[in-house]
């Protein structure tokens, strides 16, 4: 009776649960933050490291499983809640990273945008076909980082 009276839907119920997962394992990331380093490559190959490690964690794909198998009006927000969580942290360091250059980011979001696309896709992709190792992973997150910064002039 309890817990039907604290959450009287299942989406409710999910959605709770998945938001403390999500809470635990930033607050288990967090942890590791004195490893950020000084510059924007270090911080964001940091961030990388985190979200591509997370991504090959088994109970992190168990949730993206579930969610993926839910409606999308349940699934969908959650998943971008996670997703768009991820864009900010990664649009407040670019920004603060190239505020003082002498050509600051026009648009700091989608280049956190353009970095997202490219580790989610090769994830899609590479998941699809096999699962591939977490150093695998990590070194994927680490070239997409080589790969955004090398294209910093037409940010």
């Amino acid at each position: 009776a309890t817990l039907y009276t604290r959450f009287p839907q299942k989406e409710s119920l999910l959605q709770s649960v998945v938001e403390d997962r999500a809470a635990a394992w930033s607050a288990e990331a967090s942890k590791r933050n004195w490893m950020l380093g000084d510059t924007l490559e270090q911080r964001l190959k940091y961030y990388m490291d985190i979200a591509m490690s997370w991504a090959m964690d088994d109970e992190v794909r168990a949730f993206d499983r579930l969610l993926a198998s839910t409606p999308a009006h349940v699934g969908r927000p959650l998943y971008e809640i996670r997703y768009r969580g991820m864009v900010d942290l990664l649009t407040d360091e670019i920004e603060e990273f190239t505020r003082t250059d002498a050509q600051p980011a026009k648009n700091s979001r989608q280049v956190a945008v353009d970095l997202m696309a490219l580790i989610t896709g090769w994830f899609r992709i590479e998941t699809a076909m096999r699962t591939p190792s977490r150093r695998k992973a990590v070194e994927y997150g680490r070239h997409a980082v080589d790969l955004v910064l090398a294209a910093r002039a037409s940010w």
